[in-house]
C-alpha cells in the first residue's frame, strides 16, 4: 500500500538517539492481560516492522521459553533471549538484557501470561517484576473480542493495581472494524488518560496458531519468513511505530513511577556490570575448536528447544558442534549427543522410520558415549 511505504520511509532509524546509554537502552515492554491477547503477533509485527524500517532491534522474551523467542529473533533477524528472574540471578539478568545484541538501537521484550502473574499472589518472577529491572517503557495488549467500554476498566485497573508500573499506552487487538475502534479507543483515553498505539483487526493467519504449549514452532512451519512479513504489514498499517519509538527512550531503569527517586529493586543504574563479555568474539581471540571434541545436536522440526547460552558454553570450552537432522540424517562420527527438547510425538513415523540413527544412538549409549537429552529428547531414548 503507497500509505505503509511513506510511513515505512519516515521511521529512519537515525531519527532518533543510539539505545545503548550509560547503563540503559531504549525499551518497551509488550505486556498483555492474560496469555493468548496477542503479545507475541503484536511483538512480532513490531520488530519486523522497526526492522525493515532500517532500526536494529534487540528481541528479549520473558522467559523461560523456547518457542516464541524463535519467532521473534527471526523478525529482528538476530538470536532472542530469554529475560527468566528464576532461573537467572539478577546480574546475569542485566548483563544479558545490556549486554546482548548491544549494538541495536532499541530493544522489544515480550511479556508471558498476564502482567502480573507470578509464582505467588505478590507476583514474584512476573513481567511486572521484569519491567521493574529493565525500566521498559510498558504498552500493553488487550483482546477486545466481545467488549468496548468495558476494556477501559480492565486497563484503569492495570494502572491501578501497582503504581510502580507506568503504561505508556495501549494496543488493541481483535478489533471488528471501525466503530468498535472508536469506542474502545475513546474510553481508554478518556478514563485512563493514555493513548491508544494502536487497533489490530481480526486476522486470519491459519499457519500462525496455537498447540500444546502455545504458537507451532518456527521450524514447523513451511514458509516462517512469509507469516512473518504478512504480520509485519499489518503492524505497519494499524500500529503507530513513531510514537512506540519515541515512548521507547522514556524508560527509567528500577524507577519508581511514583515519584520516589529509590530503586524499587535491584536494576541496571546500581548494579556493576561486564556486559562486554557478550560481545562478538573476533576469530583469533575465540578458543580454537578444531581438536576439540565434536558434539551432535539434534536440531529440526522435531528438536528445537536450546538456550542459546548452552551451545555457546559448549563452544566457548572447546567443542565442536554438529548439527542432525534426527528424521533424516544418519549419525556422523561425533564424541558426544545433547537431545533438546520440541515434538517429537508429532513426528514420530519420521523418527522411528529413521532406523540407521536410532541403533547408532543405542550403539554410542551402550558403549558409554556421553548422550545428554532434556523434555523431548528423553522421550526419544
Amino acid at each position: 500500500m503507497p500509505g505503509s511505504f511513506i510511513f515505512r520511509a519516515s521511521l529512519s532509524a537515525n531519527s532518533f538517539r543510539p539505545g545503548i546509554m550509560k547503563n540503559q537502552r531504549n525499551a518497551i515492554a509488550i505486556a498483555g492481560i492474560r496469555g493468548g491477547s496477542g503479545k507475541t503477533l503484536v511483538s512480532i509485527g513490531i520488530i519486523r516492522a522497526l526492522r525493515l524500517s532500517g532500526h536494529v532491534v534487540a528481541p528479549f522474551k520473558k522467559g523461560p521459553d523456547y518457542i516464541d523467542p524463535a519467532w521473534l529473533g527471526l523478525a529482528a533477524e538476530r538470536q532472542c533471549f530469554n529475560l527468566d528472574t528464576f532461573l537467572m540471578t539478577q546480574n546475569n539478568l542485566i548483563e544479558t538484557y545490556l549486554g546482548r545484541n548491544s549494538d541495536a538501537n532499541i530493544a522489544v521484550i515480550e511479556g508471558n501470561r498476564g502482567i502480573f502473574d507470578g509464582f505467588d499472589a505478590e507476583g514474584t518472577h512476573s513481567f511486572a517484576e521484569l519491567i521493574k529491572i529493565t525500566g521498559a517503557a510498558v504498552v500493553l495488549v488487550v483482546d477486545c473480542t466481545k467488549c468496548s467500554r468495558t476494556t477501559a476498566a480492565l486497563v484503569r485497573g492495570c494502572m491501578d493495581f501497582d503504581r510502580d508500573i507506568a503504561i505508556s499506552g495501549v494496543i488493541l487487538n481483535q478489533i471488528a472494524g471501525e466503530r468498535h475502534r472508536k469506542i474502545v479507543a475513546e474510553s481508554i483515553e478518556k478514563y485512563c488518560g493514555i493513548p491508544v498505539l494502536g487497533a489490530v483487526p481480526r486476522i486470519n493467519t491459519p499457519s500462525f496458531t496455537e498447540r500444546h504449549l502455545g504458537l507451532v514452532p518456527v521450524h514447523e512451519q513451511k514458509d516462517p519468513a512469509i507469516v512473518v512479513e504478512e504480520i509485519a504489514q499489518t503492524a505497519l498499517e494499524n500500529i503507530d511505530l513513531l510514537k512506540l519509538v519515541e515512548i521507547s527512550q522514556n524508560g527509567d531503569p528500577g524507577m519508581r513511577t511514583n515519584g520516589s527517586t529509590e530503586p524499587s529493586i535491584v536494576s541496571a543504574k546500581n548494579i556493576k556490570l561486564n556486559v562486554k563479555k557478550f560481545q562478538k568474539q573476533s576469530g583469533k581471540n575465540r578458543r580454537e575448536i578444531d581438536t576439540g571434541p565434536v558434539i551432535g545436536i539434534f536440531r529440526d522440526a522435531a528438536f528445537n528447544f536450546y538456550y542459546p547460552e548452552n551451545l555457546e558454553l559448549l563452544e566457548s570450552n572447546g567443542a565442536r558442534l554438529v548439527y542432525i537432522n534426527s528424521m533424516e540424517d544418519k549419525l556422523p562420527e561425533i564424541d558426544g549427543l545433547y537431545i533438546g527438547g520440541g515434538f517429537p510425538e508429532t513426528h514420530a513415523a519420521k523418527l522411528s522410520a529413521n532406523t540407521a540413527l536410532r541403533s547408532r544412538v543405542k550403539e554410542l549409549s551402550e558403549a558409554g558415549g556421553p548422550v545428554y537429552a532434556e523434555c523431548g529428547g528423553l522421550i526419544y531414548l
